[in-house]
């Protein structure tokens, strides 16, 4: 009978728990450029928000707008973007995520679309439809949310004394449901009007009247197998949530709110604007101190003295449910469950990844061993371009025959482009926009042959996890087989997801993970570390070297990079063999190498350009303008407009050195775990 009881105090708690409606995020068009999105604050620990502008989210991807928000100031979490300009019709598509009392919340497929047309809606008064106000609703719904929360008490204590008879526990289990049900309403009810009935409706009451120890322990255990690595067969990302309470992905701009208020309650999808009458006007764009602006001409209409705000469709709430999984072992907790109020069950990570959820300490965060074929599109994507600056490399990355997985290995085999195309093919033109992952418009997908400018004549591969992957401070193991062939450059590194110090000469940074040249005269040094440049001396500055007893190429190696946020430090097989601290940043060295983007990096951390999200991208390319000085035995350059040509020309003495069983980059497993 007292299993009976229990399960009738669960379901009150599950009722409750799984009541909760997220806030609805508000929009704001700044004029002439930015965007502020806003969730009004009830006692979270964070909130995470995701969007795409004028393209839908493929299910929970992190998005174009992929921010973590870690406090709230003046009521509100806030994300801000001051560049982008949004104009009428604008679609924005979007997911939020928050955590409340250790458990996460989303609001799913979410949609704003920047609407001029303006709206009236009431503020304190009835509206026009006569409609009760704020205040009277929210005392109501507080009463509703008061007495529903007495019938659960009643009816678990009905539970607990019919615990001598198995139907007497029945119908008060019945009774339980219907009431926690009647709570629920009430708690939405008062949730839409005022954020303060929420927090004392019928949740509060029903959690002090006995449903909030069983809630806590189903909140620790669920968070538990929630935290742990998602793993498929082949391989996986982390591509849903992992559990509920802690550090949520991407970039963590953390931005204060200066501007709050209510939402708009008839109709309208702009901002709100006070008037002396006591209505409202919604309007779309606002400038940066909030205030409405004309979409006409831009001119800024009077202060108002009720911050103005947006509300969007209410999307739909989910609420997190934890995966249980056998695979990787649970986290320990490291407080008492007294001394944790969020009930999070291990020591959280400073690791940040592109999925909503905490990320325990030395959690396996990615891993793939390439027991099958490449996933295309779930983990890696393959890229289809012709590269170009900053290095120039004389290749064609494609996808097709030369990228394949034997034996559970990933392979990626270097071949001339004549073996596909025909002889003669360098001198034509190549077209790629069909299937381009390049800037489209550009040479990188297409390319027309013009006197010594040849088409790239090698097509090697490259994939990347930009659309399923991305991390910020972690461990990342990479077993690899090196290539053997002249010329030839694996490419097993991170790099940056959203470029926020800039896109050319890596000023956004890369972080080399292990490079080994093919040539047998480069084949016993191992090369890693970050790159912030690409010219000499400071694009090798940072990187650090280990010469190998014997060529690295003959076997293969377990290649580690551990990214912290003050220190990057190189292993292979588990020795060290280098770090990189940056002091107090890399600015003051950059700047006396006149490097560009040196000055940007000042609005980062002392780790900067390397504290922002990175993907995974492994590939082989061919020859360049930067990688190998020029040498007696080198065929063309690396200054000559004619330096691809030169390479092509001397291909008796390179291509003969390319072996279909030792010049592939053979991948046996990569992993990344939390720090």
């Amino acid at each position: 009978m007292m299993e009976i009881l229990k399960c009738a105090i669960l379901c009150i708690s599950f009722y409750l728990v799984h009541s909760y409606e997220v806030p609805r995020a508000k929009f704001q068009a700044i004029y002439p450029k930015g965007l502020k999105v806003s969730i009004q604050d009830d006692g979270f620990t964070l909130a995470a928000f995701h969007g795409k502008l004028n393209e839908e989210m493929d299910g929970l991807e992190g998005g174009t707008w992929s921010a973590d928000i870690s406090k709230a100031e003046n009521g509100e979490w806030v994300f801000r973007d001051n560049n982008v300009e949004l104009k009428i019709g604008d679609k924005i598509y979007f997911w939020t995520y928050i955590i409340k009392d250790g458990l996460g919340y989303r609001q799913d497929d979410g949609e704003w679309t920047v609407d001029g047309a303006a709206a009236i809606c009431a503020k304190d008064g009835a509206g026009a439809s006569g409609a009760s106000t704020p205040r009277a609703v929210a005392g109501a719904a507080a009463d509703a949310a008061g007495a529903a929360a007495g019938a659960a008490s009643a009816a678990a204590g009905a539970a607990s004394a019919a615990a001598g008879a198995a139907s007497a526990a029945a119908g008060a289990i019945r009774a339980a449901a219907g009431a926690t049900g009647a709570a629920s309403a009430a708690v939405g009810a008062a949730a839409g009007a005022d954020g303060a009935a929420r927090r004392q409706g019928a949740g509060g009451a029903a959690r002090k009247a006995g449903a909030g120890g069983a809630t806590g322990a189903a909140v620790a255990a669920g968070s538990v197998t929630g935290s742990a690595s998602l793993r498929r067969n082949r391989g996986s990302a982390l591509g849903e949530p992992r559990g509920a309470g802690g550090t949520s992905p991407a970039r963590d701009r953390n931005i204060a709110s200066r501007v709050s208020g209510e939402p708009c309650e008839s109709g309208g999808s702009g901002t709100l604007l006070s008037l002396e009458s006591g209505w409202e006007r919604c309007r779309s764009y606002v400038d940066e101190l909030g205030n409405p602006v004309s979409v006409v001409d831009g001119t800024t209409a009077a202060p108002t003295t009720q911050p103005p705000s947006t509300t969007t469709e209410t999307p739909t709430t989910t609420t997190e449910a934890p995966t249980t999984t056998t695979e990787a072992p649970k986290p320990k907790p490291t407080t008492e469950a007294s001394q944790d109020p969020y009930k999070y069950p291990c020591e959280i990570s400073l690791s940040k990844v592109t999925t909503p959820g905490f990320v325990c300490k030395g959690q396996l965060l990615f891993e793939d061993t390439f027991d099958g074929d490449i996933d295309k599109g779930r983990i890696w994507t393959p890229e289809i371009k012709m590269p170009g600056p900053p290095d120039y490399p004389f290749n064609v990355y494609l996808y097709d025959k030369n990228i394949r997985t034997r034996d559970g290995k990933l392979i990626i085999e270097p071949m001339t482009l004549e073996s596909k195309y025909g002889d003669g093919f360098i001198w034509q033109a190549l077209d790629l926009t069909l299937k381009c992952t390049g800037k489209i418009g550009t040479p990188d997908c297409y390319r027309e042959a013009a006197g010594p400018e040849i088409l790239p004549p090698i097509i090697t591969g490259k994939i990347n996890s930009k659309r399923s992957f991305s991390f910020k401070y972690g461990k990342i193991e990479v077993v690899a087989k090196m290539p053997l062939g002249n010329w030839l450059i694996p490419e097993i590194q991170l790099e940056p997801r959203f470029y926020e110090y800039g896109t050319r000469r890596y000023a956004s940074g890369l972080l080399r993970i292990a490079l080994v040249k093919g040539n047998v005269e480069f084949a016993k040094k191992l090369v890693g570390g970050p790159v912030m440049s690409d010219t000499e001396p400071f694009r090798s500055m940072y990187l650090k070297e280990k010469v190998g007893y014997d060529n690295w190429n003959k076997d293969y190696h377990n290649y580690t990079l551990v990214w912290k946020p003050d220190i990057i430090e190189l292993f292979v097989d588990g020795d060290k063999y280098g770090e990189v601290d940056p002091g107090e940043g890399f600015y003051q060295e950059a700047r006396k190498h006149h490097v560009r983007a040196a000055s940007r990096w000042l609005t980062g951390s002392a780790m900067a350009p390397f504290d922002e999200l990175f993907y995974i991208s492994l590939g082989l390319r061919v020859g360049g303008i930067h990688e190998f000085p020029d040498a007696h035995n080198k065929p063309w350059k690396n200054r000559s407009a004619k330096a691809m040509l030169q390479f092509w020309q001397n291909r008796d003495e390179w291509f003969p050195t390319w072996f279909a069983d030792t010049s592939p980059l053979r991948v046996d497993s990569v992993r990344v775990y939390a720090l």
